[in-house]
């Protein structure tokens, strides 16, 4: 239950479910930040013991609590649960639905994601919260596999009570860029940093880079190297970033491939401009009319769309209400009974003769 959006979505869901009446129960390993928002979800938690997770014991404890637990469904999240999660599963004979969080870029010249793969086209059904993640599995499977569509959730109420700052991360009338998420090559972090470091060249304000990541450090170096340290700032997982994307003149993030992109549609709930790549992901649920979708190779037109995002208030206004109309229909309750669907006819198929 790290501080990623794939893991915060985990809570979201398990919390509509459970509203919706289902009895949902949830298999983890480890905590972390987004574990409080699962506790709060009302799903019943079974801690798995295991030294690293590498643990061979993961298999056999998964086992077993399926065996006791005697689930209808066993819906496996993230990629180490989907190879232990899945055997588990299968050994058990239950009905196993995987989830796939990212597209098929994620995988590229990953060995690790073999197993994964093969052991994939045994699942009852694969929901992906993108086409792109499920284009991965219908190029290898086509119809052998059911695969389904399922964006991620907002949750709208949570966001809604995070207050609205006084003044902005810079001070009373400066404005700041925002960027959150995973500090690793595929969010593109060295060509946005460069991007961030240019535009604040030309005007006053700073920059709050809120997560973390192997790219972390060399990224603070480079900040450094451009004399940028007071403007630039680093400051890691933050549990009030709701709050801060609601100050935020802009929310920048220029990935050069996604799922269906959780910080994203957090902005756009939060009503905060947008500049974000134009790759297909993004494009699924967002246009010209709703965000700044410069190429995610060029630093030349991130910037100058972070710069017109800052100083054409008018634009970004009318840009923002758009945004605003398409992340509503993303509501946890929605997201819920999409599930829900996918698992009657799991069960449905599963009880067939």
């Amino acid at each position: 239950m790290a501080g990623g959006g794939a893991e915060r979505q985990v809570g979201i869901l398990a919390r509509a479910q459970v509203d919706s009446g289902d009895d949902v129960h949830v298999a983890l390993v480890s905590g972390g930040p987004n574990l409080p928002g699962l506790e709060e979800a009302g799903a019943r938690l079974h801690w798995i013991p295991a030294r690293s997770y590498y643990d061979p014991r993961i298999l056999w404890n998964l086992r077993q609590t399926i065996r006791a637990i005697r689930p209808q469904i066993v819906q496996s999240w993230l990629l180490q649960m989907d190879v232990a999660a899945g055997l588990a599963a299968l050994w058990c004979g239950s009905p196993w639905v995987l989830c796939e969080r990212v597209s098929g870029e994620f995988y590229r010249g990953w060995a690790k994601g073999w197993l994964r793969l093969h052991l994939g086209k045994l699942a009852a059904a694969i929901v992906a919260n993108s086409r792109a993640g499920a284009e991965y599995w219908h190029a290898r499977y086509g119809s052998r596999v059911r695969t389904v569509v399922i964006p991620n959730a907002v949750p709208f109420e949570s966001i809604s009570r995070a207050p609205i700052p006084s003044q902005g991360a810079c001070g009373q009338d400066q404005p700041f860029i925002l960027f959150a998420g995973r500090l690793v090559s595929q969010k593109n972090p060295l060509v946005m940093i460069e991007a961030i470091t240019q535009v604040l060249r030309g005007i006053d304000g700073c920059a709050v880079i809120c997560g973390d990541g192997p790219q972390a450090s060399s990224l603070q170096r480079f900040v450094q190297q451009c004399g940028m340290t007071d403007r630039v700032r680093f400051v890691g997982y933050r549990a009030d970033l709701w709050s801060l994307m609601k100050s935020a003149a802009v929310f920048v993030s220029v990935s050069l491939f996604e799922g269906h992109p959780n910080a994203v549609l957090e902005a756009m709930a939060c009503r905060c401009p947008l500049v974000v790549s134009d790759i297909p992901e993004h494009r699924e649920f967002l246009d010209e009319q709703s965000a700044w979708l410069p190429s995610p190779t060029s630093l030349k037109g991130i910037v100058a769309s972070i710069t017109e995002a800052i100083r054409d208030q008018a634009l970004a206004v009318k840009k923002t209400a758009a945004a605003w109309n398409i992340v509503q229909r993303y509501t946890p309750a929605r997201c819920a009974e999409q599930y829900r669907e996918v698992y009657r006819e799991v069960v449905r198929s599963d009880l067939e003769p």
